[in-house]
């Protein structure tokens, strides 16, 4: 069997003066159907004006700007702009031909931009237009947020630099919010059959069960789809996720790709004793995140020693490789969605945004290598 030859990679190179008749080539393309109707002349002008004074204007607004044409193999697919200042990196324009968008080159573009920028300790800023919703999801999943301002056409989006580590306390309060009666709901309407006692025995007393609404692709028996293993990557989502209409809008604002996603459910009466899971920081690259769905004042979840109040609809991450125990006195259930996830670009901002608007109430004080 031979293997098929390697495809060329892609590459940037300095723009030139010969790359003028694909840089108008490329900025039509963009434009395709604004003139429709109009005078196939007159529009040739139009267009050729109106790259010139774009390029103008960038030139002028970015002095010393790096514009590179991207190309695989001598053929050229697209340009992209940035300008490197002492405060950011400015994504000033990324575009591409038609017939490659769609296929990854975009994505992969910004995410070398952007580790660029964290290897120096800048953010990555670009201005978006507010019709351009596609664009503004392909940013979000990079990790942009959209900060205040603009230039009286595009909405300014911000993807900060890498968060060390050492600033991640041992439980922070993320800045999403979710609509826990509507995920309450999804709950009641799984059978009760489907919960499915946790199989590690030793660590709880009483009613502790999982529903698996992500699980590992290979798992089949129902053991094996709650279980959530931290090398694993093939998640794929399970039939009880398709019937959760407002878990899956919710999973949907990480933004970011999950693995293991669980309701777990702590009956009334019941504890999980202290224990640590290992592998589980933001440090480790692998998170943890907790949404309480159902919950009460009597919930007791115990971090370092330390209890971690945290109410229903709120998004929590917490260091699970250090020692955690929670007890459920009652009278009602406690129910969490649970969902692990890498640390990408995109989480790495927003616990960036986190940590540094957080208010003492949304911290531990116990951070990597400190001792509760």
């Amino acid at each position: 069997m031979t293997s098929s030859p390697e495809r060329p990679a892609i590459r940037r190179r300095p723009e030139t003066a010969a790359d003028a008749a694909f840089r108008q080539r490329l900025f039509q393309a963009a434009q395709d159907g604004l003139f429709a109707g109009f005078e196939p002349a007159l529009v040739d002008r139009l267009l050729r004006q109106q790259c010139a004074a774009q390029d103008a204007g960038y030139r002028a607004a970015h002095p010393g700007a790096r514009f590179d044409i991207v190309e695989r193999d001598g053929v050229p697919l697209g340009r992209i702009v940035t300008a490197a200042g002492p405060e950011a990196v400015a994504l000033v324009d990324i575009a591409l031909l038609p017939e490659h968008r769609g296929r990854g080159l975009g994505s992969g573009l910004i995410a070398a931009v952007v580790a660029e920028a964290q290897e120096a300790g800048l953010p990555v800023r670009l201005s978006v237009r507010a019709e351009n919703e596609a664009a503004q999801r392909l940013y979000r999943r990079h990790g942009f947020r959209f900060v205040t301002g603009g230039d009286g056409v595009g909405l300014r989006m911000e993807c900060g630099p890498r968060l060390d580590p050492a600033a991640v306390p041992d439980a922070l309060r993320l800045p999403l919010s979710f609509d826990a009666a509507a995920m309450a709901a999804d709950c009641a309407a799984l059978a009760g059959g489907d919960w499915i006692d946790h199989f590690v025995r030793r660590n709880y007393d009483g009613d502790w069960s999982v529903i698996p609404l992500r699980a590992r692709a290979d798992a089949q028996h129902p053991i094996m789809m709650i279980q959530s293993d931290p090398e694993a990557r093939n998640y794929v989502d399970t039939p009880f996720l398709a019937a959760c209409p407002a878990i899956r809008a919710a999973l949907a604002q990480f933004g970011s790709p999950l693995l293991s996603v669980r309701l777990m459910r702590l009956g009334p009466g019941s504890r999980i004793k202290e224990h640590r899971d290992p592998e589980l920081s933001f440090e480790d690259g692998a998170v943890r995140l907790h949404v309480p769905v159902i919950t009460h004042d009597g919930v007791a979840f115990r971090l370092n020693g330390r209890r971690v109040p945290m109410a229903a609809g709120t998004c929590w991450y917490l260091r699970l490789s250090d020692p955690h125990a929670v007890e459920n006195p009652g009278p009602g259930e406690r129910v969490h969605l649970v969902v692990d996830a890498q640390v990408t670009p995109a989480l790495s901002a927003l616990f960036a945004a986190a940590t540094a608007t957080a208010a003492p109430e949304t911290t531990a004080a116990t951070r990597p290598g400190a001792t509760a």
